[in-house]
């Protein structure tokens, strides 16, 4: 409940910020009225464990969070526009899940591809 109550959040972020051509634009999705809100309620984060998650749970659960972080960190932080600000990009922006540090690297990698290499690695 917790991931699709913070999609809510942020699909109306989206809608609010989006222009006719479809482009999100980050800096007015960043003063957004809800965007504070999304920030607070994202610490809920803290306090899931995944421990008790089934394999196919756990699985769905971290492509939505993901997917969703995905989103918060290009409104945060922008989008990375070259292939060393993407690496760093994955690498460095960090969310704590049940009191576990994850980057991007390593929900994408680490845990939903069982520790295989990232593509033309």
């Amino acid at each position: 409940s917790l991931v699709s109550r913070l999609s809510k959040i942020m699909q109306g972020i989206h809608n609010r910020c989006t222009d006719v051509n479809g482009d999100v634009d980050l800096q007015a999705a960043e003063k957004d009225e809800q965007y504070a809100t999304f920030e607070e309620e994202m610490c809920e984060l803290q306090g899931v464990s995944m421990d008790d998650m089934g394999v196919h749970a756990k699985t769905a659960f971290l492509i939505n969070v993901y997917n969703l972080l995905i989103k918060y960190a290009f409104i945060k932080y922008g989008f990375p526009e070259s292939t060393v600000k993407r690496s760093y990009f994955f690498l460095s922006i960090h969310v704590n899940i049940g009191g576990h540090q994850f980057s991007f690297n390593d929900l994408e990698n680490g845990i939903l591809r069982a520790n295989a290499f990232a593509p033309y690695a």
